[in-house]
């Protein structure tokens, strides 16, 4: 078995497991099950995880739930005060740390005037919101919403930018909407049109990187490859697979869900922080613990 050279990011679980979204493909159903909820928000092992990570080269750090975390807001504001009194206390500083959301409270100005330059000056540097489909109507549908009770996705983002933050997108690929190269290509023309420099989509699947029925057939996964390989320019490639391209002037990323680590890899995608203190190199992988 090979030596570890690298490993890229840590993935913090935050929050209760509360969420305002009915999804019918919610991948946390089963992180729910593994890990139990924490309404603290100070996470047991992170600063563990963060020296383990940031000794072989880790560069990021991303916040999630087992629900939406932006339902726990102070459980987001431990979190990073944790990683940020480790940056300060041993130098154990990540120069990206993003924020996961279906993006349903950024769309409200008061809910961000009052936790936004908070989480900004503890080194919030983007909040990711996933995001189904650009037409209002598909994406409240994708969460079990109706149209008036999902914010526009303009508004979103103008939210998340007033307070300095980068706003970024998990383009969500489903057989319901985004699910061949022309529907890929109308949803990233109108995220960049919303001023979204920086987008990265990935299937629907399982939690476990399998295929289900809300996953685009293998042709219009195909199609959308090949547009992007005749439209962009490739500017880095992944060990777990997928690429970065260059499109109009953006950051455009097709990867994978989630990458099971493999024992003779010699790096791991993500370490994992669970609520419960557990550090793991997968989300999924029985055994896959680095601290329990």
């Amino acid at each position: 078995m090979p030596c570890i050279e690298k490993i890229y990011s840590i993935s913090v679980l935050t929050g209760n497991g509360m969420c305002n979204a009915k999804c019918k493909h919610c991948a946390a159903v089963d992180l729910r099950k593994q890990s139990l909820p924490s309404t603290e928000g100070t996470i047991r092992n992170l600063r563990a995880a963060m020296r383990l990570s940031r000794n072989y080269g880790g560069w990021a750090i991303s916040l999630t739930s087992s629900g939406e975390p932006s339902m726990s807001p102070i459980a987001v504001t431990k979190t990073l005060q944790e990683i940020d009194s480790e940056a300060k206390d041993h130098g154990t500083a990540f120069p990206f740390i993003n924020l996961f959301t279906n993006g349903i409270l950024f769309g409200d100005k008061g809910y961000c005037d009052k936790w936004l330059p908070k989480w900004k000056k503890l080194g919030l540097t983007a909040v990711a919101v996933s995001v189904h489909s650009t037409k209002r109507a598909e994406q409240a549908k994708a969460y079990g919403l109706l149209p008036k009770n999902y914010p526009s996705l303009q508004v979103i983002f103008d939210n998340i930018k007033a307070h300095g933050l980068t706003p970024r997108v998990t383009l969500l690929l489903g057989k319901d909407n985004i699910n061949n190269a022309k529907t890929y290509k109308e949803a990233v023309d109108d995220l960049i049109d919303m001023g979204v420099n920086m987008i990265t989509s990935w299937p629907l699947q399982t939690y476990d990187g399998k295929r289900f029925e809300h996953t685009p057939s293998r042709l219009g996964m195909m199609s959308i490859r090949w547009w992007l390989l005749r439209n962009t320019e490739r500017t880095l490639g992944h060990s777990w697979g997928g690429t970065v391209n260059s499109y109009k002037g953006i950051s455009l990323r097709l990867t994978n869900y989630v990458s099971k680590h493999k024992p003779k890899n010699k790096f791991i995608r993500q370490l994992v922080v669970f609520q419960d203190g557990t550090v793991a190199y997968s989300w999924f992988q029985k055994g896959a613990f680095c601290i329990k």
